[in-house]
């Protein structure tokens, strides 16, 4: 009975121990969710700012898809930490958080502010794709676009804690696919 006691006790700290790890992102500066959700909310009122601007088709939708890290603290506290470029993350510690956001409100003192945002100006050249071809010779009747950009959350030492900077399938391909995350956006005339 002593050797089956100890062997449950084995399994038991092997258990706790495995889920109070750190997040799972090795040698990178944890990113929160909030942190991620707060920068997220600027780029989009950049790019909602040159939408009204230049009377573009108005965002309807936004969709993120996360890849991020769960740790559970010793006493219990859950935090979760968005995965960043060049983590080291193992397959299973990775979930995915899908959030449907509203688009925010554009603002006079964001004007110009979206050229300075990589994230931002992407997304606008994919509106900017879209109206063009409205006014196109023939125009194109567009209705409805969806645009679908994969962008990698990059570490910064400066003001900012961390950049979003879109890639593309190739770079994706040399890439930990946890670390590419996803931003779905809807755009009607």
């Amino acid at each position: 009975m002593t050797g089956t006691r100890a062997i449950i006790v084995v399994g038991v700290w092997m258990i706790l121990w495995f889920f109070c790890q750190p997040p799972a992102a090795v040698g990178q500066e944890d990113i929160s969710i909030d942190a991620f959700l707060s920068e997220m909310q600027k780029t989009l009122a950049r790019v909602q700012t040159v939408v009204e601007e230049d009377a573009l088709p108005e965002i309807r939708t936004v969709l993120l898809r996360l890849n991020i890290t769960l740790a559970v603290q010793v006493d219990g506290r859950v935090s979760y930490q968005v995965i960043p470029f060049g983590a080291s993350v193992p397959g299973l510690s990775v979930q995915t958080l899908t959030l449907m956001v509203d688009v925010p409100e554009a603002s006079s003192s964001l004007s110009g502010v979206a050229s300075r945002d990589t994230m931002a100006s992407a997304l606008v050249e994919a509106i900017h794709v879209m109206a063009r071809a409205r006014r196109g010779n023939p125009p194109l009747d567009i209705s409805r676009v969806t645009i679908k950009l994969g962008f990698v959350i990059k570490p910064s030492g400066s003001g900012v804690k961390f950049v979003l900077l879109p890639v593309t399938p190739e770079d994706i391909k040399g890439l930990n696919n946890s670390a590419v995350q996803t931003i779905i956006v809807e755009c009607r005339s």
